[in-house]
């Protein structure tokens, strides 16, 4: 199968376990023989230099950190970072994005991350992995935070009883199976 892995990584300050969780999704999918591709989006407010101030995409530490995690994973052939929807990109280029998009089996959106309508309204399956339960259920239903549900089929959570007559936790309104991290 092409399977596409959604997630940030680059925020700063980094977070190799956050990376590491990520990346284990994506790593573990390939030794089990699946082409896989690996996505991130950045938005211009979250790009900054080694100090920590605001600087543009392609002088940003974020671009280093995707770099450099993408390299360790073995994935820097198959990633790409997307600059503001798109505005520039690092890795795959928009145009490959797109072709990619259109020919991968699913692609499993860690949070929803993956926004992009270019790149995400073109992959036939849309899986969205809830890693930070409660968290993602209360912000959507209690605060009416846009988690982007709607451009999902299938939900993942690590809570083993989100949508389960074992607690109140409302389940937003979708059907959310369980799954156990890597």
């Amino acid at each position: 199968m092409k399977i596409i892995i959604g997630a940030v990584i680059s925020l700063s300050p980094y977070s190799p376990g956050i990376a590491w969780d990520w990346l284990q999704f994506a790593v573990g999918l390939q030794k089990l023989g699946h082409e896989v591709y690996y996505i991130e989006e950045v938005k211009p407010e979250w790009c900054v230099d080694a100090h920590g101030a605001c600087c543009g995409f392609e002088h940003s530490v974020n671009r280093d950190l995707f770099r450099a995690s993408m390299e360790r994973g073995g994935l820097m052939g198959n990633a790409c970072q997307i600059y503001n929807q798109g505005e520039a990109t690092f890795g795959l280029s928009l145009d490959s994005l797109i072709a990619l998009s259109k020919e991968a089996d699913l692609i499993i959106n860690m949070a929803g991350h993956v926004k992009t309508d270019l790149v995400l309204s073109n992959i036939k399956c849309r899986v969205y992995v809830d890693q930070d339960p409660v968290y993602t259920q209360l912000w959507h239903a209690e605060y009416g935070k846009d988690l982007n549900f709607k451009m999902h089929d299938i939900f993942f959570s690590v809570g083993l009883n989100i949508g389960t007559h074992h607690t109140t936790i409302p389940d937003c309104g979708v059907k959310w199976r369980h799954i156990l991290p890597p």
